[in-house]
């Protein structure tokens, strides 16, 4: 494999667990086959009431490292676990409730050979192939929803740690804001002009609509503060780009929350609030008004004729 035959590992594929056996389980045993000599899987368990270790027979543990937390540290700091403990050139942090494709490590390798040590970070599962360079690239790339989405999945990104390792510090400092990971691809972005980064239209795990385990109410508040770090810089850009589509996740959310009654009439209001506050009424109700008047015509209308709408919608869109 492009002379890799006699070299140490080159990739570490880190799961971060809590309390989930069966999805560990699964995640695992998806990925023992497309291990090798040059591929390590490690297993980072919070603490987890049943030790992920009895989990597996003596024979699958002989290939998956498995790290127990002397206590449970929280979701986001065993995520950043994974990038203090790798040791291997490559990183790839994969959530155990996202179904792995069955050549992921090979498209791992395939995109690594093809651009070498000039990219530090890899964004897979995009519509489109592309390579940036520096941090105004990078937002460009970050003008929608989905765009945005793709960043904040981790499942989607691999990391180039030997480009990476000494700004895991970065990742420390911003750990509980739940953005942590493309916050520190930003910063160094920003300290590093010249850095590179690849989208690949390539897939790694396989779509899966599934219930969000995260509190929506928690990232509204603590993403907020992805605001405040990068003030400095320009704004209008940002406001563009990066900004524009964490805007729209937050009306998204909000509504989500509205329409399936998770929260209530106050909370409702108060994290509504706490958005507008932020984004600025202005803007609000002007830039993100089309966000807002679809998030209410969902309220107001079946999802099945909502559906038909917004076919009609996109065709017409196409043809005008």
């Amino acid at each position: 494999m492009n002379g890799m035959e006699n070299n140490p590992p080159l990739l570490s594929i880190y799961i971060p667990t809590y309390n989930r056996p069966e999805k560990i389980q699964i995640q695992v045993r998806r990925l023992l086959p497309q291990l090798s000599s040059h591929v390590v899987l490690y297993v980072i368990d919070n603490h987890s009431d049943q030790p992920v270790c009895d989990l597996f027979s003596d024979e699958e543990r002989e290939y998956v490292n498995i790290i127990r937390n002397d206590i449970n540290v929280g979701g986001d700091a065993n995520i950043a676990r994974c990038f203090e403990y790798c040791s291997t050139k490559l990183l790839w942090v994969l959530g155990d409730d996202d179904p792995v494709v069955e050549n992921a490590v090979d498209v791992i390798f395939d995109t690594y050979f093809s651009q070498g040590d000039s990219v530090f970070y890899y964004n897979f599962g995009r519509p489109y192939d592309a390579v940036t360079t520096g941090f105004d690239e990078f937002c460009l790339k970050h003008t929608t929803r989905a765009e945005f989405s793709s960043s904040f999945m981790m499942s989607k990104c691999v990391y180039n740690i030997s480009l990476f390792k000494s700004d895991v510090m970065i990742y420390y400092k911003y750990v509980s804001c739940m953005i942590g990971t493309l916050i520190t691809v930003l910063k160094c972005l920003e300290y590093d002009n010249k850095k590179k980064c690849l989208f690949s239209s390539r897939s790694l795990i396989v779509y899966n609509d599934q219930d969000i385990h995260w509190s929506i109410e928690d990232y509204i508040i603590k993403t907020q503060l992805i605001f405040d770090i990068f003030k400095k810089r320009e704004y209008r850009m940002l406001q563009r780009t990066l900004f524009k589509p964490l805007g729209e996740v937050y009306i998204s959310h909000l509504f989500t929350l509205c329409r399936n009654k998770k929260i209530s009439c106050f909370t409702f209001f108060h994290l509504f609030r706490i958005v507008r506050c932020r984004l600025g009424c202005f803007r609000l109700f002007t830039k993100y008004l089309p966000s807002i008047l679809n998030e209410v015509f969902k309220m107001i209308f079946p999802s099945s004729f909502y559906e038909v709408v917004k076919r009609k919608a996109m065709k017409y869109k196409m043809f005008n």
